[in-house]
Parts: C-alpha cells; sequence; structure tokens
C-alpha cells in the first residue's frame, strides 16, 4: 500500500515554496471603462483607480497625479509598451496601472481594434441568435464552411481536466452544434519539443489539396503550435493550416518555470508536486524556462498564409482568481500578467489580438459558449468570407 504523506510534510512543503512569495497589495474598489472594456473590481493603488474613473463625469481631475502620469508616459515609447517599460511602470506606478495603459495602447492598435470590432459584433449577433434558442445556432454553423477544428490541449489536461485544459467545454458545445473537430494526442506532461513533433506529425499526415484546419491552441499549447507550424514543418507542410487561435500561450515561456528550476526551488518542486500534487512534472517545466522558450521562438517563422488570432486574458489585481494568486504575485513587478505568463508575451507571434479585460490564465468566463462561437464566425469573416444568411441573426453584416 502507498503512503500517503502527512498534512505536516505537506503543509511545510508548500510554506516553503509559496509562503515568503506572496506579495500583498491594496485592493481598492474602482469602476469605468477603458478601450471601450467596462471595468468594475479591485485595484492595487490609488493611481490605477484615479486612471480608470478619471473621465467620469463628476470626477475632479487632480493636477498631482496628471503630472505624474504624464511623467511616467513620457519615458515609455509610442505605440505598444515593451515588456521592459511594462515592468518599469509596474515599478514606478502600479501593476494594475500599467495593465490599463497596455490595454489602451493595444486598442490603439489598427490590427488589434478591427479584429476586437469584428468580434464584438460577431458576440452580439450570437447573443441574438442564442436568444432565440439553440436552433438558431445550430442553423448558423451548419451554414459556415468552416475548416475541421484541431484544440492543442494545455498541461496535464487528461490528469486535471477541470482546468479547462483539455476545452471539454468547448468541445461538448461543437459536439451539439455540429462542428466537426478533434483533439491533438499530445503528451499531457511531454516538453514543448515533444509535442511540438506530435502536431507536426499529426499536420503532415493531411492532404495540402484537399483538408483545411484550424488549430486553437490553449496554454502550454500554444508554444507546440507554434514549433510545429513555425519550425519543425516545412511552409509547404503548412497548407492545410488556415488558421492559429492561440488562447493565453506563454510563447515566451514563463518566469515561474526560470523560479522552480532555479536553487533551491528546483529542489523543492519535485517533492511538492509528488507530495501535494501527486504527479510528475519532469521536463516539461524546463521546456517552458523563458531562456528555452526565446530560444525556440528565434528558429520560428509563422507562415504567412496562416491567421493569427490572439485571444488575450489580461486581468487586472482584482480578477486574479485562487488558482493564479500565487504565479500572478511573484510576476507583478515584471508587469501585467495573467498568473502563468507576461501578458504582453502572448502577443509574441504577431497576428490580431482579441482583448477580454478581467480573464485570468484560466479563462473562466460563464459567456465562453457565446464567444466560442463568436470566435468561430470571426475566423470565417477574417478568411475572407461572408457570413451566411443564417449566420445574420436579425443584425446588419
Amino acid at each position: 500500500m502507498t503512503r500517503r504523506p502527512g498534512t505536516a510534510v505537506a503543509l511545510v512543503l508548500c510554506a516553503l515554496l509559496v509562503g515568503a512569495c506572496t506579495e500583498r497589495f491594496e485592493q481598492i474598489p474602482a469602476q469605468g471603462e477603458i478601450s471601450g472594456h467596462p471595468v468594475a473590481t479591485t485595484v492595487d493603488d490609488p493611481i490605477a483607480q484615479y486612471y480608470l474613473e478619471r473621465d467620469q463625469r463628476g470626477r475632479a481631475r487632480d493636477p498631482a497625479l496628471d503630472r505624474r502620469l504624464a511623467a511616467a508616459f513620457a519615458r515609455v515609447s509610442n505605440g505598444v509598451p515593451t515588456r521592459g517599460e511594462l515592468a518599469w511602470l509596474s515599478r514606478e506606478l502600479s501593476t494594475d496601472l500599467a495593465t490599463l495603459y497596455l490595454i489602451e495602447r493595444l486598442g490603439e492598435v489598427p490590427e488589434h481594434a478591427g479584429l476586437q470590432e469584428v468580434f464584438e459584433s460577431h458576440l452580439a449577433r450570437v447573443r441574438v441568435m442564442a436568444a432565440g434558442g439553440s436552433g438558431e445556432l445550430r442553423a448558423c454553423v451548419q451554414a459556415l464552411d468552416l475548416p475541421v477544428v484541431w484544440f492543442a490541449p494545455g498541461w496535464f489536461y487528461e490528469s486535471n481536466p477541470e482546468t479547462g485544459a483539455d476545452f471539454h467545454r468547448q468541445r461538448a458545445l461543437f459536439e451539439r452544434l455540429g462542428i466537426e473537430h478533434r483533439l491533438v494526442p499530445v503528451v499531457e506532461n511531454g516538453t514543448i519539443e515533444t509535442n511540438a513533433a506530435i502536431i507536426a506529425d499529426e499536420l503532415r499526415a493531411l492532404d495540402p489539396e484537399r483538408d483545411r484546419v484550424m488549430l486553437v491552441s490553449a496554454s502550454k499549447g500554444g508554444p507546440e503550435v507554434a514549433h510545429a507550424i513555425g519550425h519543425l514543418l516545412r511552409p509547404e507542410e503548412t497548407r492545410p493550416v488556415a488558421a492559429w487561435i492561440n488562447v493565453g500561450g506563454p510563447l515566451r515561456g514563463s518566469p515561474l518555470a526560470d523560479w522552480a528550476t532555479s536553487w533551491p526551488i528546483a529542489w523543492l518542486a519535485p517533492l511538492y508536486f509528488a507530495y501535494v500534487e501527486e504527479r510528475d512534472p519532469g521536463d516539461s517545466v524546463a521546456s517552458l524556462t523563458t531562456a528555452r522558450s526565446s530560444a525556440r521562438l528565434a528558429r520560428e517563422e509563422i507562415p504567412e498564409h496562416v491567421l493569427i488570432i490572439n485571444f488575450v486574458g489580461v486581468p487586472l489585481s482584482g480578477h486574479i482568481s485562487k488558482a493564479s494568486e500565487f504565479g500572478y504575485a511573484r510576476m507583478r513587478p515584471l508587469g501585467p500578467n495573467d498568473g502563468l505568463t507576461p501578458v504582453i508575451d502572448k502577443l509574441a507571434h504577431g497576428g490580431g489580438a482579441i482583448v477580454q479585460v478581467g480573464l485570468d490564465h484560466y479563462y473562466r468566463d460563464p459567456d465562453l459558449d457565446l464567444k466560442t462561437v463568436a470566435l468561430a464566425l470571426t475566423v470565417v469573416t477574417e478568411l475572407g468570407d461572408q457570413l451566411p444568411p443564417p449566420c445574420r441573426g436579425g443584425i446588419d453584416s
């Protein structure tokens, strides 16, 4: 009989790993709108609250805070700020302020703004159809010329499906709506390189003249897809890939993996996984380190014919779930992050961004089913196809 460790051992390991690493920050109620996204949560500093609420009717402007913001932003380059600039803003002002600033700057990029507008219009259309019953949605989807959807799952998708890494909710929805799909059979705890090779082999088996697929990756599946289609496959072998939807992929790795593979955590982490999580992380954590991920990224080039859509969760501190709070707190000095990776790193391969304010790395959203269908419609129109009449839902196209 296998003997489980005592509670004391588990508690000691947890304390050694996380006890001194959880940053405490303020929780100040704040409500407003940022780049068209309504926000009602708590933030970590009065300056973040002010930035979110400063243009509201009846809110008096604070010249001192305005000068402080202007001085800080003057040190940041035009356009989307870099990871280093976001880290500096986080240290100089606050992480939530840096997050709000990033959301604004992303919204000013024409490619992102245009894609966001398309997605939001399709989401409104889907809401109208859903209000009329599932029959309308099914009729819409069945009229679409969608590529076959391939789901590239996340870490421990078989043994820990509660995270949603196995796309069970989306697959059940697609089953009901009659959307052709499959789950790519990667190794649930394989390295990024191992799983990228599996994805590449699966794609090589397709007929480039007849087959058409849309890859949808979650979390660690993101860098695995990127390495498969951007490095392991020849461009002509990627012809069946029409689109790739990257959901929260740590494309430049995770600073948490760097921490977990450094001394003394590298010695404690396997004990934690064995005694508390009851699983072996193996070499998959090392494959997520930022150095190894950056080296892979430098070798990757996604073919131009592949439509890239980044579905980007961007949480403020008040949005962080229990599952993400340790990682989020540890990475706060690095700037806006989702609990596993800096937000800006999820855009490393370019493509358009659909920003989802309030979602951390686990993307727990009550509207996820509706947004999944809206994403499908977005892919169709971004590939240059017209929506069929059953998909117009009483809203002009």
